[in-house]
């Protein structure tokens, strides 16, 4: 690069690199880490293979450190009803509570989409 491209450019711009890791796809600028998500694969089983959830919806629940622990505190009506209506068919439930979950993720709550697809396992 010459000397005229390089004053063109803002001090603050960096490359970003693009890691590749046990842990699945890491941004990094330079040697701090931006963001680190979890590999898709490791998302359980009952979510990964949803018939409710698209690619959009697993991207937004890989796009975290660690996947979450079931939070006691965590109090949600619907999810309460979806429970107790759906509680004599497993795969009824599950269903409703993948589609709870992919309407909480557009809504940007991926934390409560977390905790209402935590219940079925």
């Amino acid at each position: 690069m010459d000397e005229k491209n390089n004053e063109d450019m803002p001090d603050y711009a960096v490359d970003a690199k693009e890691i590749q890791s046990a842990n699945g796809k890491l941004l990094a600028d330079g040697n701090q880490i931006i963001q680190a998500d979890i590999d898709m694969n490791a998302l359980p089983l009952s979510i990964l293979n949803s018939l409710i959830l698209n690619q959009k919806d697993l991207g937004q629940l890989a796009a975290i450190k660690n996947i979450p622990m079931i939070d006691p505190a965590f109090d949600d009506d619907t999810l309460k009803n979806i429970i107790q209506y759906y509680s004599i068919n497993p795969d009824e439930m599950e269903t409703e509570l993948h589609i709870y979950a992919q309407q909480l993720l557009k809504k940007g709550k991926v934390n409560e989409a977390w905790q209402v697809l935590l219940a079925l396992i």
